[in-house]
């Protein structure tokens, strides 16, 4: 008898991966497991699945036999490998085949790549994070392309439980992998340029999130030579996001990546009623209200980044005044909604 639904992911098992790739995988699987029960969810891991591709491919066989419906949930790579191998299994099993694409960048892999692109029209659905990128898939000639937010499972404050205060210095995290595209030396240069202007300490900057290993070296100079309102403070598991998170007056996202999709960060940033400063990568819009849950500036400009920084320490209070609005905005990315709406329309 088959079961219900088996997801192809990233769950790294054993080791310690806070990527949003990995922590998305994870929760589509809780969430499934409690709505449907674990007896009715297959996976297959694919961490590592190079070095033992002949036993991957044996558990996608097994899977696809005993599954109804396979979800996809990978990044370029994976999706390169698995969304053909699940179409030409998918014709002679009959099993229904989605994509969960992660990030923002998949209508410029498909351009590139004119094989999976062919064969990714063909599946049952794909599913994208934000309108930017639905309506950059339609360009292409998708059909069968729907708009699902990025979710996770939160626990969104109550109004109730929110700190208004605006005293000096202002506490900003980071909350992301921490490689240089992310933005990691903008925000500390912003920052440092409104400490020293300022002759005081303004801002302090805390920096949260796993050290890329190519990036390391290079982050721990940067760190070892910066003012003691710089720190890193580690890693935090990704559902304790909104305790960390909570105790801030502003989470700094200064991504450099155009491509992203809607980052978690900012998911667990508003169910913490904290507003973000975020950079205007190509799906902001869809993801920041500009005044509203946050401030954007330009997108790798760090003189605009320092502006914002200078105008918002000046008036703390038009950043404190969103936090409702955050908590409001954090309930269109709960699991909870999310997944059901998936549901339904597989069903």
């Amino acid at each position: 008898m088959k079961k219900k639904i088996g997801i192809i992911g990233h769950f790294g098992f054993g080791k310690e991966f806070l990527d949003g790739q990995t922590i998305k995988t994870k929760i589509l699987y809780n969430e499934l497991t409690n709505i449907l029960g674990k007896k009715e969810i297959i996976f297959l891991d694919t961490y590592n699945f190079k070095k033992n591709i002949f036993k991957t491919l044996l558990k996608l066989i097994v899977m696809s036999l005993r599954s109804e419906n396979i979800i996809i949930n990978l990044s370029k790579r994976g999706r390169n490998v698995f969304i053909p191998a699940l179409y030409f299994l998918k014709k002679i099993l009959r099993m229904r085949v989605y994509c969960m694409v992660i990030g923002g960048g998949f209508a410029d892999q498909m351009k590139k790549n004119s094989y999976v692109q062919k064969i990714s029209k063909k599946i049952d659905g794909i599913y994208v994070e934000t309108n930017i990128m639905l309506s950059a898939l339609e360009k292409l000639g998708y059909t069968n392309v729907m708009h699902l937010n990025n979710f996770k499972t939160l626990n969104v404050l109550e109004k109730s439980e929110l700190k208004y205060e605006t005293n000096f210095p202002l506490k900003v995290c980071t909350f992301s992998r921490v490689v240089k595209e992310k933005g990691i030396e903008d925000i500390i240069e912003a920052i440092d340029k409104i400490n020293k202007k300022e002759g005081r300490t303004i801002y302090e900057l805390d920096i949260y999130g796993q050290v890329d290993v190519t990036y390391e070296k290079e982050f721990t100079h940067i760190i070892s030579n910066s003012p003691n309102y710089i720190k890193y403070k580690g890693m935090v598991e990704y559902n304790q996001s909104v305790d960390v998170i909570r105790g801030y007056f502003l989470l700094a996202f200064p991504t450099l990546y155009k491509t992203e999709g809607v980052p978690g960060t900012i998911i667990d940033a508003y169910a913490s009623g904290v507003p973000v400063l975020s950079s205007n990568w190509d799906s902001c819009t869809d993801v920041v209200d500009d005044n509203i849950t946050g401030v954007v500036f330009k997108l790798g400009d760090v003189d605009d980044l320092t502006k914002k920084l200078d105008e918002i320490h000046q008036e703390p209070e038009k950043i404190t005044n969103m936090k409702n609005n955050c908590l409001d905005k954090a309930l269109q990315y709960s699991s909870e909604i999310v997944i059901p709406k998936f549901l339904k329309s597989i069903d």
